[in-house]
This record gives structure tokens, C-alpha cells and sequence, in this order.
């Protein structure tokens, strides 16, 4: 009894815990508004149904697709897509959120590249963000903002002495396309390093490769540990695009409202309002002008209204915007532009045709203006550049109205070489931002007529030794400069003198050459009226003659080299053989010595050779050069690389690996990036099992266990691959063997030229041709990175959409190096597009891969008569 008892008991004690459980937890049904797609493609959807939905709330599609809501119809509603929608159908379910648009904001996100949405794009690894906020924010209110006082440094002398920018600004950037904007928006980003500014750059339909490029500068200039990049490429949808800026400035504010500086680029905002167009005709919103909706203005300024200085009460953070507008044929009374415009505080202004003049920053200072951040501009700039804006405006119209007249008073003459002067100094190389000091000392030096003397090319050479000068030698003034202090009149007085210092010390030489030509021309005179002309010319050539061999040489070794620049920039090569010197001795000023000054451009004039007699004379030859060409030299140049040549190469003593890899593309099928043969190729190549084949071979060919030599074969005469028995003890030939798929334990393989059909008995061989390895070794050419950036030459990029760089190819092989400056220790240098180009004359492994190929292109290409150079000199007086 006792046990049924206790039975009983537990049982009851169990359902009496269940009929508490249901009650606790009693479900009652939850209504859920759901629609049907009607239509989807290009971006929208059309939905029936939702009748409670609200403006700007988030549907989900099936897959997890997210949708905002843009349109509310009395029949549908309209619906833009933020994701690819390719697996979307009509009949489809969809169901409401509830939510507003919205994306993580922190800390977390520094360093980081995600799209509008949030998501991580640069596959370092999740986003780990507490906190969450609507893309679409009100603007603070006017009562919430505080005057626009502290300026915001670019960098740029041009911008921050004549256009300056404070924060909280919002300063709109705006040109014809590829005239520099980005590249203004990048360097003032650059320049807020270990400024405590937090920067936001936001890519709105931007070219996937543009955008890693950027993020590639960013990173190499140590930027991106405090950018935020949000990316949306010209494949996403028009919905995303969208909201990219918005999202963009809701991950700004967070910074702002903690008190913290924040500048924001939006790159650009006419992409943004072609894709608002866009969405706005699909779903038929009615257009206006240039087909734009109504309320296009709106979309903009209720962006821009959120970049404001808060007050002390609210932090007192900032947010800056430089938003970017593309012009087109210069056309700044577009819809568009004029919208910005009339939002903004001001604009700089961008002009091709100063682009096209190698001015840059293109910046057109008469057009450009800035309402507000004159007043927060550093007392010294004012005091130093306070009227150089109106003066170089000034200069600018006298210069266009200068063209039509051809006397000129001296006041006009010297208004225009001080503008000439004072646009030199406003140049600036891209990735190269200035501090307040070093920008400071050139304006002062410029106003103060320090460069009047001083030819316009020596100006940048002038500049840097100036700023030089005031960061090291004038460590004071230069901190009360970057405190903001204005400057006193001793502390103006001895930077320029400083200056003048340095620009004395430039042309301190050629002053002194002036001098000496003159006592030389007064002692000659001297002398020929007391004892007649002296007979000079025996003493003078007959040691000296045997140096034009070497000069000779030397204008063919930069020939080739400027051969191999122009065709890494795609431009057309020229061959010239030089077929006559003609030489006289002239009065002259020269130094003393064998003086050779290397030419620039596409052809070489002639030359300046000076001895050291007294008085000075100068051996001035006239060089006559016939261009390479016809179709016997065309024909030789792009005719393969015959086996012959790389047999007398191997048995000169040059290295079997480094023939291989300069005149072999392929071996029994193991490419040596044969797409390298021809323009830069915009895939990366295949090279690495080439490498180790080539280096296979050089490490027996050290033990002298292989040789390239004919034989008889069926009667003929073949080139044969040869392998010592000693060989087949070490592992390298086994190896080799293997790779090249031969069979094994033969000691002898013959070369067979572009046979296509594997055979194992076989090696088959395809070579390059002269043009194929002249352009093979342009690979290796060092570009300058602003080149890269204005698109002048094709970059290659491996699938996944990285950049391959050719030094990995050309290691230890060959490196032909670039610099804004003459290289002081070249074994051949070379100046093109603006830029020197030089192999260092300390690199051994490059000097040597030179001289391969320049005994290759005498040997292949050389094939074509050319009559030695004649040589005349004068013998008498």
C-alpha cells in the first residue's frame, strides 16, 4: 500500500508542475504581416501586400536578403535591394522587421574596409562592435553647434595658404575627371597622422581596383590604423550605393559625439546621386531636370547638414566633409554641382588644363573659395600669405592677357616672374604632405622675393633644401610656428635669411663659372695679341680621342635603357646608331676633365666634352645618329632567339640560369611568363617552376656536369642537352629530370625549337624574341607611384585581385630603380617623364643581367650592317 501511496504522490506532484508550467508559459498567437514579390530586378522589387509597412523599414527576403522600403504606394510597395538578388523570384515571401536601417559603430571598426551594411570586406576577420545605430540620423540642431574655429592641416601648401579648411567644414572637391580629387582627399588623410583625427573615406560605386589601391597607400603611409573604409564597387546594387554615405557618416558621428575630430570623404557624391536616379526612374518617381528626381537636393544636404562642430556641452568633436564631385568638359553650372555648391562652405576647384600643364595640384584658385575656414586659419599663414591669393589671382589673368602683347612694362615683367615663381612653389608632389613649418618657410621665401633670381627649374631643388634648413637648423621657430603663434618680424627676418643662405649657395657656382669666363676671355685676348695663335690641337687630341669609344658606348647603354622605360609606359621605342662625330675646339667655360652630360627624351643631342688646358677650350662634337629601322631590322628583332646565340652565350661563361630566364619563355611547357613578352600583361605570370628548373641547371653546370653542344643526330646536326654520369649521383638531376618529365638515366636530350608534342627523349624549347625581351625586362622597371595612381602604365593583379609587383619576378635578376633626382652613383641612368631612371651602380647581379642583354640584342638584332661611326677631329688650330 505504502508504494502505490508514493506512487500516487509523485505522479500528482508532476502534473501539478506541468499545469504550472503552461500557465507560466501560455502562448498566444502572434500576427506577422508578410507580402508576395510582384516583380524584382536591377536593384528594386515591387511587393503586394504589407499594408502597416513603414518608410525606410528593413523586409527580408528569402535567403537572408535584406530590402529597405522606398516607395509607398496605395497598391505596392517599392522596395530597394541591398544585396545581390539573383536567386529572387516574384511569388516569393517576404516579411516586415520592424527595424530602421542601421550598422555597427565603435573602436572596432579602425583599421577596418566594410560595406554599407557593416560587413567586413578585407577578410581579416569578424566585426566585434557593441553597439548599433540608424543609418539616417538627424542633423544637430543649430543651438548643438558651435563656430567652425580650429583648422584642419591638408598638407597642401595650395590648400591650406590660399583655400584653408577648418573643422566641422564641410569643403566640396570638385573637377573633370581624373584631374587629382582623390588624390587631394588621400593626402589630406595621410596628414592627419598622429593628429588625434579619426578619418572616414566612403567609395560610392568606385572601381574595385581603385579602391584597393587606395587602401594599399593607406596602409604603406601608416593611415589606416585610423581610417575607416566603407567600399561600394559600380557591381553592387544601385540600393547600396545609396545608403553608402549615410552609413558612412553614422560610423563618424560615433567619434564625434566622444569629443573626437572626424574627417569624412565621400568619393563621390555624383555616383550617389546617378544611383538615387536611378532607383528613383525603376520605380517611377517623376524626373526633373537631368532626369533627376525632385528632391535629389534634399538626399544632399540633409547628408551634409550632419558634419558640424558640437559644442563644449556635447563634446565638442568634430566632423569634416570633403565630398567629391565629377564635372563634365569643366561644365561647374551642372545640376549636380550647383547643388553641392549651395550646400557647402566653399569648393576647390579642379582644372584639367592645368593638370595637362604638369601643374599639380590642379588646383584653380580663382575658382575655388573657402567660407569658413578663413577665419580658422593659422594667425602665421595670414601674416605670411595674407594677400598671396588675390596677388596670384592677379597674376593668373595678367599672364592670359600677357600672350597677346609683346612689350611689356618692367612692373608687368617682374608681376610675371614672381607668379611664375610663386605657381612653382604651390606644386607638390602626391603622398609628399608638408608640416605647417616647412610650408610657412617657402611661402615666406617666395613673398619676400628670396626665388626672384633663381631660374624656375631650381626652384624645387631650392625648396627642399629650405625646408631642410628651417626643420633642423630652426628647431624654435618651428615649434612656435606648429603651436600657432603669429610670427614676430626677427623670427620672419632670419628665415629668410636663411633662405637666402641656401638659394646663394645654389648659385654660388654658376656665379663663380661666370667669373672665370670672363678672366679666361680677357687673358686669352691677352695673349694672342702678344705671341699669336697657339697651336693646341696635337697637345689636346691625340691622348684624349680613344674616350669617345667610351662615350659612344655609353649613349647605347642609355639608349636601351630609356628603350626599356618607354616600354614599361607602353610608348614606342627608338633605335639610333650613331654614324658620324664631327668635333671643334671652341672657347669655353667648362670644368675641368672629360665632362659628359647625358641626354633626356627620345633622342640624344650632342654632347659636351671639356679638357683641362689654360686657357679653356671646349671640344664641341656634333653627333649624327641614324634611326634602326627597315624591314631587314624589324624582321631581326622580332625573329625568335636562335639556339646559335644561346650556345656561344653558354660558352662565353654566362650562366645557363640567367640565359634561360632572360631569352627561354617556355621549357617542355613550364612557362616563363610568356604574357611578359609583350605590354605589361594585367594577369600575374607563371614563373616559379621555370626559377627552379633554370637554377637546377646552373647548380650542375657549376660542377661542370651539363653542356650545350651540336652533334651528328639521324645525320643532322642538333644542339644537345648533355649530362655527365657524375650527375645521376646527385639528387638536383633527378629532380630536374622530373620536372622537365624526361626519361630518367639518359645522358644526352636534344633541343628542339616550339615543337608542341611532348616527347620524354626531348626538350623543347620556346624562345623570345629581341622585342619580346626588351619588353620582358621593362617589367622590372620602378614606376613612381603617382604615375601608378594617374593610370600611365597597366598593373598586373593576380585572380583574387591583389596587386603583383615584378620585383618578385626580376629578384636577384635585374632592378632598374627610379627617383625624383639625379642618382649621385649610376652605372647607366636616364631621365624620362619628369623622373630619373638608373641601374645603381652597386648592383652587380643587374650591371650583369645588362651587359647579357646587350651582347644579346649586338648579337641577334645586330645582324643589320651599320657602318662604324666616323670620327672627325680638328688636328690644327
Amino acid at each position: 500500500m505504502s508504494n502505490g501511496h508514493d506512487l500516487n504522490s509523485l505522479l500528482d506532484d508532476v502534473f501539478t508542475t506541468f499545469d504550472l508550467a503552461i500557465k507560466k508559459h501560455r502562448y498566444k498567437p502572434a500576427a506577422q504581416e508578410t507580402g508576395m514579390v510582384k516583380f524584382v530586378g536591377r536593384g528594386i522589387a515591387l511587393i503586394d501586400g504589407l499594408p502597416g509597412v513603414k518608410s525606410e523599414e528593413l523586409i527580408i527576403f528569402p535567403g537572408n536578403i535584406y530590402g529597405m522600403v522606398f516607395n509607398l504606394d496605395p497598391e505596392e510597395v517599392g522596395v530597394i535591394i541591398l544585396s545581390k538578388s539573383d536567386d529572387l523570384e516574384a511569388g516569393s515571401t517576404v516579411t516586415r522587421t520592424g527595424k530602421v536601417m542601421d550598422v555597427p559603430v565603435g573602436e572596432a571598426l579602425l583599421g577596418r574596409v566594410v560595406d554599407p551594411t557593416g560587413r567586413a570586406l578585407d577578410h581579416i576577420g569578424q566585426l566585434h562592435t557593441l553597439e548599433r545605430k540608424p543609418i539616417e540620423r538627424e542633423a544637430p540642431a543649430i543651438m548643438d553647434r558651435e563656430p567652425v574655429t580650429v583648422p584642419l592641416q591638408t598638407g597642401l601648401k595650395v590648400v591650406d595658404a590660399l583655400i584653408p579648411i577648418g573643422r566641422g567644414q564641410r569643403e566640396l572637391i570638385l573637377g573633370d575627371r581624373q584631374t587629382g580629387k582623390t588624390a587631394i582627399a588621400l593626402d589630406t588623410i595621410i596628414n592627419q597622422k598622429d593628429k588625434n583625427v579619426v578619418c572616414v573615406y566612403c567609395a560610392i560605386g568606385q572601381r574595385s581596383s581603385s579602391v584597393a589601391k587606395l587602401i594599399e597607400d593607406l596602409r604603406r603611409h601608416e593611415a589606416m590604423e585610423y581610417t575607416i573604409v566603407v567600399s561600394t564597387s559600380g557591381e553592387d546594387p544601385p540600393g547600396m550605393k545609396f545608403i553608402a554615405p549615410y552609413a558612412a557618416t553614422t560610423m563618424a558621428e560615433y567619434f564625434m559625439e566622444r569629443g573626437r575630430d572626424v574627417l569624412i570623404v565621400y568619393d563621390d557624391l555624383t555616383n550617389h546621386a546617378i544611383a538615387y536616379r536611378e532607383l528613383s526612374l525603376l520605380l517611377r518617381r517623376p524626373p526633373g531636370r537631368e532626369a533627376f528626381p525632385g528632391d535629389v537636393f534634399y538626399i544632399h544636404s540633409r547628408l551634409l547638414e550632419r558634419s558640424t562642430h558640437l559644442k563644449k556641452e556635447l563634446g565638442g568633436g568634430s566632423l569634416t566633409a570633403l565630398p567629391i564631385v565629377a564635372t563634365e568638359a569643366q561644365n561647374v553650372a551642372a545640376y549636380i554641382p550647383t547643388n553641392i555648391i549651395s550646400i557647402t562652405d566653399g569648393q576647390i576647384y579642379l582644372s584639367p588644363d592645368l593638370f595637362r600643364k604638369g601643374i599639380l595640384p590642379a588646383v584653380d584658385v580663382g575658382k575655388s573659395v573657402s567660407r569658413v575656414g578663413g577665419k580658422t586659419q593659422l594667425p602665421v599663414y595670414r601674416s605670411v600669405a595674407g594677400n598671396l591669393r588675390l596677388s596670384y589671382s592677379q597674376f593668373e589673368e595678367l599672364e592670359k592677357f600677357a600672350r597677346f602683347s609683346t612689350r611689356l612694362d618692367e612692373q608687368t615683367r617682374k608681376t610675371l616672374e614672381r607668379g611664375r615663381r610663386v605657381r612653382e612653389v604651390l606644386k607638390q608632389d602626391q603622398y609628399k604632405p608638408l608640416t605647417v613649418s616647412e610650408q610657412i618657410a617657402v611661402l615666406l621665401s617666395v613673398t619676400e622675393g628670396v626665388f626672384d633670381d633663381l631660374p624656375v627649374e631650381k626652384i624645387e631643388e631650392a625648396e627642399q633644401s629650405i625646408r631642410s634648413v628651417v626643420t633642423k637648423q630652426l628647431p624654435h621657430i618651428s615649434e612656435k610656428i606648429h603651436t600657432g603663434d603669429k610670427l614676430c618680424d626677427e623670427d620672419k627676418k632670419t628665415i629668410v635669411e636663411a633662405a637666402k643662405g641656401m638659394v646663394t649657395k645654389e648659385n654660388r657656382d654658376n656665379s663663380f663659372s661666370l667669373k672665370l669666363n670672363i678672366l679666361t676671355f680677357f687673358l686669352l685676348m691677352m695673349t694672342f695679341t702678344s705671341i699669336g695663335c697657339i697651336n693646341i690641337g696635337p697637345h689636346v687630341m691625340k691622348h684624349e680621342w680613344l674616350k669617345y669609344n667610351n662615350v659612344i658606348s655609353h649613349i647605347e647603354d642609355q639608349q636601351n635603357l630609356l628603350n626599356l622605360v618607354k616600354l614599361r609606359y607602353n610608348d614606342s621605342p627608338k633605335m639610333l646608331a650613331v654614324t658620324n662625330i664631327n668635333s671643334q675646339l671652341l672657347l669655353g667655360s667648362s670644368d675641368s676633365g672629360l665632362a659628359y652630360t647625358a641626354f633626356e627624351g627620345s633622342a640624344p643631342p650632342g654632347d659636351i666634352f671639356s679638357f683641362s688646358l689654360f686657357p679653356k677650350y671646349e671640344d664641341k662634337p656634333t653627333i649624327t645618329y641614324q634611326p634602326l629601322q627597315g624591314e631587314k631590322f624589324v624582321k631581326n628583332i622580332l625573329e625568335q632567339i636562335s639556339l646559335d646565340v644561346l650556345v656561344l652565350l653558354n660558352n662565353s661563361g654566362w650562366s645557363v640560369e640567367r640565359i634561360f630566364r632572360l631569352c627561354v619563355q617556355d621549357i617542355n611547357g613550364i612557362q616563363n611568363a610568356p604574357g611578359a613578352s609583350g605590354p605589361t600583361p594585367d594577369y600575374a605570370p607563371e614563373y616559379k617552376a621555370f626559377f627552379t628548373v633554370a637554377e637546377l641547371m646552373r647548380t650542375l653546370q657549376k660542377q661542370n656536369f651539363t653542356n650545350l653542344e651540336y652533334e651528328f643526330i639521324d645525320g643532322e646536326s642538333a644542339l644537345v642537352f648533355s649530362l655527365a654520369e657524375e650527375a645521376f649521383a646527385l639528387p638536383e638531376t633527378h629532380k630536374l629530370l622530373e620536372m622537365l618529365r624526361l626519361t630518367p638515366k639518359k645522358t644526352k636530350y636534344p633541343i628542339r625549337m616550339n615543337d608542341i608534342d611532348h616527347n620524354p627523349n626531348l626538350i623543347r624549347l620556346r624562345t623570345r624574341s629581341v622585342m619580346g625581351l626588351l619588353y620582358y625586362l621593362s617589367q622590372s622597371v620602378e614606376v613612381p607611384q603617382e604615375d601608378v595612381t594617374k593610370g600611365k602604365l597597366t598593373t598586373t593583379k593576380y585572380a583574387d585581385g591583389r596587386s603583383f609587383y615584378w620585383s618578385e619576378l626580376f629578384s636577384n635578376l635585374f632592378q632598374i630603380k627610379s627617383s625624383s633626382e639625379k642618382p649621385s652613383d649610376a652605372f647607366v641612368s636616364i631621365k624620362y617623364r619628369g623622373s630619373w631612371f638608373y641601374i645603381d651602380d652597386t648592383d652587380v647581379e643587374s650591371k650583369r643581367t645588362y651587359s647579357l642583354f646587350n651582347q644579346i640584342f649586338a648579337i641577334q638584332a645586330g645582324k643589320l650592317k651599320v657602318e662604324r661611326p666616323i670620327l672627325t677631329l680638328p688636328i690644327g688650330r
